[in-house]
């Protein structure tokens, strides 16, 4: 299955690095496996909160590129809740997903003091490093075998996310006037050989229901019902994560979309 790696960073100083990091990455694991810049593609009167969300949730893993600034950047804005970056890593933290801090241009590992709480775990997380020059082409390269490792170990194992976790949306009706109520159906299901606990699911950031357990071969299924004001293309995002014996992670999305009239 092709991985989701996410690219989090300041634009500035560090694009430079960014550019050559996905150029190495899109070589290593192909172009669609590359999320940047989510921002730009999203749909007028969207959350953009909730759409970073829901891209990071889809990841397997976040980069962070951390620049010389970095820091002080961070620290300046702590109060800012608009700040795209720090909600990303944000999101892939409280989420349990993989984040690599990517030290670009001489920059070192931010203070915990410093940091927001929200993102203050991110100072223990194994570092890769891009220096400039004559390191750039190895450091990319390392950093790209290291990342395909630690992927290929977690798409090997028997609780890949969605080998384990099955999760479909569908909507009735698929189209309709202003004000008619549209009936959305979520089925998660266990596909795998193991039991998971703490099973959620999120449309969007609200929960649908309550952690609950769910044994191979079983599914539940839940509904909710929504009505809008305006015309346009609704589509509603709805990702499921568990938890395995060994306390390992599964995870998976999926999004549909209804058009009003």
């Amino acid at each position: 299955m092709m991985a989701k790696i996410f690219i989090a960073y300041r634009r500035g100083a560090s694009t430079y690095y960014v550019n050559a990091l996905q150029q190495e990455l899109e070589k290593r694991f192909g172009k669609r496996s590359i999320v940047r810049d989510v921002t730009e593609n999203i749909p007028l009167g969207t959350d953009y909160r909730k759409y970073l969300q829901s891209a990071v949730a889809n990841s397997d893993v976040l980069l962070a590129v951390i620049g010389r600034k970095w820091e002080e950047e961070i620290r300046r804005r702590s109060e800012d809740e608009s700040d795209l970056l720090r909600i990303e890593i944000e999101e892939a933290l409280g989420r349990k997903i993989p984040v690599v801090p990517v030290l670009v241009g001489g920059a070192e590992l931010p203070r915990k003091k410093n940091l927001p709480a929200s993102i203050s775990e991110l100072v223990f997380r194994e570092a890769a490093q891009i220096r400039s020059g004559k390191d750039l082409d190895p450091d990319l390269k390392n950093l790209a075998d290291r990342l395909a490792a630690t992927l290929g170990e977690e798409q090997s194992a028997p609780h890949k996310r969605t080998e384990s976790l099955v999760l479909r949306i569908s909507v009735r009706p698929k189209s309709a006037a202003i004000g008619i109520k549209f009936g959305w159906t979520v089925t998660v299901r266990n596909d795998g050989a193991a039991s998971l606990r703490d099973v959620t699911v999120h449309r969007g950031r609200k929960l649908l229901e309550a952690p609950f357990e769910l044994d191979p071969g079983r599914s539940r299924r839940f509904k909710f019902e929504t009505r809008y004001p305006k015309p346009g293309k609704k589509t509603n995002s709805v990702s499921a994560t568990g938890l395995l014996p060994d306390g390992s992670i599964v995870r998976t999305g999926t999004k549909t979309s209804a058009e009003v009239r």
